[in-house]
């Protein structure tokens, strides 16, 4: 290859690099989630209680909420708590995984302590961990 077919080849890449960042999606809180869940999350109240059927989308939506209060902070932690540590993983960890994925996110995820680390961009670490009362 010529020098010029190598510019070329190299601006075709990072022209289509350029393109596949721009469709890829973003996470807003207000188009993954529905009504209900929106209502339940923006709700100012101390303490929260969601009484629904199974499948009705609790996980979701407290792990969404997770996410996004992450990713709206600058700094400092976000903590969900569970009584014990596989619950913690049963439960809502696939979630935060499978969003953290879907939407480039750009989170670390570490399996073994349960926490998904993230940068701003002054390059400050903020985590979201998964506690338990009990190990």
């Amino acid at each position: 290859m010529t020098k010029a077919q190598l510019a070329r080849a190299e601006l075709r890449k990072r022209a289509n690099e350029q393109k596949r960042k721009s469709e890829k999606p973003k996470f807003i809180i207000e188009d993954f989630c529905f009504d209900k869940q929106i209502e339940f999350i923006r709700d100012t109240a101390k303490y929260k209680t969601a009484v629904c059927s199974r499948r009705s989308g609790k996980t979701v939506s407290c792990a969404a909420d997770l996410i996004n209060t992450v990713l709206s902070h600058d700094e400092g932690d976000v903590i969900y708590i569970t009584l014990n540590r596989k619950s913690a993983k049963r439960i809502i960890w696939r979630q935060l995984l499978e969003i953290n994925k879907h939407f480039d996110l750009g989170g670390k995820p570490d399996n073994v302590e349960l926490t998904i680390t993230f940068q701003n961009e002054d390059v400050q670490e903020k985590r979201l961990n998964l506690k338990a009362l009990m190990h």
